[in-house]
Order: C-alpha cells, then structure tokens, then sequence
C-alpha cells in the first residue's frame, strides 16, 4: 500500500524503504585497469582471491576453455579489447568474440564498468585515457580475512593496475579553480569523473534500473571553510553526451571540521538503468591541487518502477 507525505505526492522511500545504498563503501573492494596498448596473443588477467581466481586470456582463435578461465578474441584497438574484456568479467554473450569456462559468466565476484572518463581509488587518481579503463568492484561483504587478498594480475605489458583496495570515498581533485582572476567570478568546473560507471547500478537479479541520487557527503577537503564548493552532477549512457541532473549543489559546509552532508530532492531526476553518474566540481578556491573527498548515496528503483 502506498503512503503519502504530506503534500500528498507518493514518497519514493515508502515505496522502495530497502533500495538505498551508498557508493564507495566497504563491502567492495575496487581496483583499476588501465590499457597500455592492444594485447598480443596469450596475454592474460587474472581475477580472483587463493582458491577462486578466473584467467582471462586473449587469442587469436577461440577455444573451449576450461573451467576458470575464459578467452577473448583478440581486437583491432585497444579500447574495443578493454571493452570486451569488460564485457567477459560481466558475463556478457557474444559468441564470436568470448568464450566462457564453467562459473565464469559472470566472474563470481567481479563487477568492471568500462570507462575513458577519469575516476579515484580513494586518493589514487587513475587518469582519463582514450584507450579505456576498467573501474572494478570486488564483492567483499561480512567474508573472513582468509579468503584475502584479492588478486588483479596482469600478464604481460598491456595495461596498468591498481590491485583490490577498501576505498570509503572519492577524492576529486579541482583541476578547474584558477589561480588568477577575482574569484567566485572565474569559478570553473574540474573535469568529469565517474562516481558510478556504465552499467553499475542493478538490481540483485542482475537487470538494469533506475536509481536517483539522494544526497553528496563531503568527508573531507584541503580547501578552507570559507571556500565556496559547488557539485553540478550528470549521467550518461555513452561518455559522448552527458545529461546535467543537478546544477550548483552547495557542498561547502563545514569541510574542514567535519564531514558536511548536503541533501536535495530528487523527484523526477532518475538515472536512466545503464547509465553512469558523473560529477563535476567548482570553488572560489585559487589552487588546482585542492581536493575534496566525496561519496554519494542513492536510490535504486525496482525493475518496473
């Protein structure tokens, strides 16, 4: 039964009380893959923790892999590699260019979003780059240190990695704030970074959903309480074109003596199921190495809704 608050509009959080979540949080690990260049014939990456690892191998001609392991038919660019291995780690079909061994489709534990646009590991910056990045998610949950570390092993010189890390926020660096001019006046916005990747956001059955962002949470920053800091968030199904769903967000408060926390409504502001959140950050601030370190909290809608 729906309830109604009380300018009698539906309330999406009585509808869907048990759908929020917040990103980053530390029932995952995340890494990074980087491509380097285009993968040669055997190259390799290996995925998993002692016990339970998957291999990702690029061939020339696919196979019938055995169990763990899976084959990739080796591409044309690098980023059209990085996007099938993406695809490989989620366990997508496509017969002509992956084949999957028994309980790998998809990778038991993994979860990689392909991306050109930059991201953070915590503080890590992992840079945008044209070739593709994989923003990887290694589920983690209440699991007994045993069954750790984590593994992200690349064979051969094809790509970077940053290995399996807890991570409770995102740094943003402020490459946008100018060191001349009059200040708010020549306040400009950092680059895009991916808070969530493509096709991150699902439901516990593995289909696509809407979600919405619920509220920004400034854990930390470098710059001084009165520093103006505003948020403007997008999404995007495509990287190319980017959808601005939220303009100016004060996430000025307090950065400097605690976490400040900002809140806005989100009704009618839902991110369409595959998309990508983005972020893009502003100050009155003068220096581009400033930082803020930012998580955000979201709501998933069920399949229909």
């Amino acid at each position: 039964m729906a309830t109604y608050d009380k300018n009698s509009q539906i309330s999406n959080y009585s509808l869907n009380p048990s759908q929020t979540a917040i990103v980053p949080r530390g029932t995952y690990r995340r890494a990074s893959l980087t491509m380097a260049g285009n993968p040669v014939n055997t190259n390799t990456l290996v995925i998993g923790y002692t016990g339970s690892t998957v291999t990702y191998t690029f061939v020339t001609v696919l196979g019938a892999p055995a169990a763990g392991n899976v084959e990739i038919l080796l591409q044309s660019t690098a980023k059209l590699a990085c996007q099938k291995l993406n695809n490989a780690i989620n366990g997508v079909t496509d017969a002509p260019n992956i084949a999957y061994g028994t309980g790998t489709k998809p990778h038991p534990d993994c979860r990689s979003g392909f991306t050109v646009i930059r991201f953070a590991l915590g503080t890590t910056q992992i840079v945008a780059n044209a070739n593709g990045s994989l923003y990887l998610r290694f589920k983690v949950g209440d699991r007994t240190a045993t069954a750790f570390p984590s593994t992200l092993t690349v064979g051969g010189g094809w790509a970077t990695v940053n290995n399996f890390t807890r991570i409770f926020s995102q740094r943003y660096v402020m490459n946008g704030n100018a060191a001349t001019g009059t200040p708010p006046n020549d306040c400009v916005a950092g680059d895009f970074q991916v808070f969530q990747p493509m096709g991150w956001v699902q439901d516990d059955a593995g289909n696509y959903v809407y979600y919405s962002v619920d509220d920004v949470i400034v854990e930390a920053s470098s710059m001084a309480v009165t520093i103006v800091i505003e948020a403007d968030i997008y999404y995007s199904t495509d990287e190319v074109t980017f959808v601005k769903i939220v303009d100016g967000l004060n996430i000025s408060f307090n950065v400097t003596t605690g976490a400040g926390c900002q809140q806005f409504m989100s009704r009618g502001l839902r991110i369409p199921p595959g998309a990508g959140l983005y972020i893009k950050v502003r100050s009155t601030d003068t220096s581009s190495a400033s930082t803020v370190d930012l998580k955000v909290q979201f709501h998933r809608y069920p399949v229909g809704v």
